[in-house]
């Protein structure tokens, strides 16, 4: 009986010992994942303090304008820095859709196989390595990185020495031992690959690693699309700048008051479709009684058309004064400007000079649109209206030989109530939203509808009409609007 219960208390002993001993082992099983989640939940920590990091300074080397030329390494580092490499490299796409090494942080090994001119025992480690970070990847080929860089897809390799897909080199210190390879892609577009190697103290990149470079490389990605952004802003900045300062250059080239002339009423409007176009209007006392008036249109808008125009303008000036006939003047014109635009560029001008004391308008054309001519009634006849034909081509298409033969100039009278309107094609061309345009009948129209009113409100009545017309439709040409109204006899 005692031996019975011996037996039993020993086995009840046993039973306790063994229900204690589970109890111990599931505490420590416990505690050891407790610290494991700690860790992992540290790991996860350190990695979103670092994107913060990352992102932070990122920014702050955007918003100082910093080129990719800067910000590669600070990326490169973060890399290296967040899973304790010994390399880390980006990796960018050339103008030739190739990959590049843009930036390396620490000793990153090379990934390709080396030329039999670099494997000679006394090649010196230095040059190997700058050997590695001069080739040129294609995401065509099989090799890692050109296959992350063609699918987008992040590689993991912890034990890289057992790997078919990395390149065995002799030298220990050039080997990988361990890789992470991941895409720096946004929104679809491919912008580089970025990779680390080679953890410290001999170990291997581990899961948490991964995911770190995998989600820095988005951050990446993210940061350099930001900075594109900035960069394409302060871009537009800097054109805005400068277009303003061409702007306010144009604007002193135009008149700013017109001269007065006894017996003429003048006004004139000038609307680029841009912030700086290339028309141009002048208007100049030549002595005498008589009037010089210009309308001229370069081909094409923007800045490229205002420096063209600038040049003529200076000729322009200078050639008024010399020459009587609008027809001398532009074929000196052409024959100066010549050489100084640009093919495919031209330059189309009406010239006018207006004599109060012949009441006449001498006028040449350059392949410029037609002006208008309203001559007021004897009291019995309506007004009648001309488009004032003269034959000419565009000044810088032809050289002096063919342009002199064509062009001709009119004499025809100016006596008061007739109105004369020279304009550029920006006027004519523009369109309502059913893509009609305005036109030279439109045009007439208006100014035979209101010839009785002054030359300001003439302009203001035909921009009126223009407007109604378009119904806010944006002007696609420059406009320049010259009108002239013949008052009295001296």
């Amino acid at each position: 009986m005692d031996i019975v219960q011996n037996v039993g208390a020993l086995f009840a002993f046993i039973g306790l010992a063994l229900v204690s001993l589970g109890q111990w082992w599931r505490g420590i099983r416990y505690k050891r994942d407790l610290i494991r989640f700690e860790e992992r939940a540290e790991q996860e920590r350190r990695e979103k303090q670092m994107a913060v990091e990352f992102l932070h300074n990122l920014t702050k080397d955007i918003d100082t304008g910093k080129g990719r030329e800067s910000l590669y390494p600070a990326i490169t580092h973060a890399a290296q820095r967040g899973t304790a490499a010994l390399g880390a490299c980006l990796f960018e796409f050339d103008s030739a859709g190739m990959l590049r090494p843009a930036a390396v942080s620490g000793l990153f090994p090379p990934l390709k196989q080396l030329p039999d001119r670099l494997r000679k025992p006394d090649t010196l480690r230095a040059d190997l390595i700058d050997h590695a970070l001069r080739v040129d990847w294609s995401p065509d080929t099989d090799t890692l990185v050109g296959l992350v860089a063609r699918d987008g897809k992040a590689r993991f390799i912890p034990d890289a020495l057992r790997s078919h897909d990395i390149v065995a080199l002799e030298e220990p210190a050039l080997r990988t031992r361990s890789i992470i390879v991941a895409p720096i892609t946004f929104s679809g577009r491919r912008l580089g690959v970025l990779a680390v190697a080679n953890p410290e103290h001999e170990q291997q990149f581990d899961a948490g690693d991964f995911s770190f470079v995998k989600s820095l490389g988005d951050q990446c990605a993210l940061a350099l699309h930001l900075h594109e952004l900035f960069q394409i802003r302060a871009e537009k900045t800097r054109i805005d700048f400068d277009l303003s300062i061409a702007s306010g250059v144009q604007k002193l080239l135009l008149p700013q008051t017109l001269p007065h002339s006894a017996g003429l009423d003048l006004h004139a409007c000038y609307r680029p479709a841009k912030q700086v176009g290339g028309d141009l209007y002048d208007v100049t006392d030549l002595g005498g009684g008589r009037i010089g008036v210009i309308a001229a249109d370069v081909s094409g808008k923007g800045v490229s058309a205002s420096l063209v125009m600038a040049m003529a303008h200076t000729h322009l000036r200078h050639l008024l004064r010399q020459h009587g006939s609008p027809a001398e003047l532009l074929r000196r014109l052409n024959a100066d400007m010549l050489g100084e635009i640009q093919r495919g560029m031209f330059i189309t001008i009406a010239c006018a000079i207006i004599d109060t004391k012949k009441n006449s308008i001498t006028l040449a054309r350059a392949g410029h649109e037609m002006p208008l001519l309203l001559t007021k009634g004897d009291g019995v006849s309506p007004p009648r209206f001309e488009k004032i034909r003269t034959e000419g081509m565009a000044i810088g298409m032809v050289p002096p030989a063919v342009f002199d033969e064509i062009l001709t100039e009119v004499t025809l009278p100016f006596r008061p109530g007739s109105v004369l309107v020279l304009f550029t094609d920006g006027l004519t061309e523009a369109r309502n939203p059913d893509g009609d345009e305005y036109g030279a009948n439109n045009l007439a129209h208006t100014v035979l509808r209101t010839h009785q009113y002054g030359a300001r409100d003439l302009n203001q009545e035909i921009l009126g009409s223009l407007e109604a017309f378009c119904q806010g439709t944006p002007l696609h040409d420059d406009l320049t609007l010259v009108t002239v109204k013949r008052l009295k006899e001296d």
